[in-house]
This record gives structure tokens, sequence and C-alpha cells, in this order.
């Protein structure tokens, strides 16, 4: 309902000059949106990549069952973690999507 109220906010805000700019400029500056989404998803990427290290223990859901393992490594976008309990799959996982065990 929050998220509502912002957006109305925001375009009441900006439709205005948005109204004012032309197709090219319109275009030029979806393209710089476009980047800086793009530079700021790969920022909280690396972000979330930066808390696991290999051996750590973690946890994750999937289609509503909990599983937990150990990272092996960390990639650019992704963490590679074992299972600890059979039948010990490997899993490449979206770093946003684990958890650390305590």
């Amino acid at each position: 309902m929050n998220h509502q109220k912002d957006r109305r906010t925001f375009e009441d805000k900006y439709r205005p000059i948005l109204h004012q700019m032309s197709i090219k400029q319109l275009i030029w500056l979806n393209e710089m949106v476009v980047d800086y989404v793009k530079i700021k998803e790969d920022f909280e990427y690396k972000e979330a990549i930066r808390t696991f290290n290999r051996g750590d223990k973690v946890e994750w859901e999937r289609d509503g069952i909990i599983y937990t393992g150990q990272v092996i490594r960390t990639n650019k976008k992704t963490v590679n973690v074992a299972e600890l309990e059979p039948p010990y799959r490997q899993w490449k996982i979206d770093a946003h999507l684990l958890d650390k065990n305590r």
C-alpha cells in the first residue's frame, strides 16, 4: 500500500517533466536508467556474495522445503553449495536466497 503512494507521488512529480521531453530525450533517459539498474544490481550481487566464505553453513528454501548445506565456492552472482544430508547434491544458488546458519 505504501508502495502505491510512493509511486503516485513519484509520477505526480515527474510526469510533467517527462511530458515536456522529446522522444530522443526519453530514449536517452531510458538507456541511462537501464544502465543504472544494471550497475546497482551488480553492486548488490557483489555485496551479497561477500557475506559468504568457503565452508560456511547455509540454508535455503525451495518448493517449501528447507535445505542445509556448505559453501563450496562463490561465483560472480551465485554460490555453489553442497548438501550436508543425503542425497548430497550440489546446488548453484543466488546469494540473495541463502541464509547463514548460526
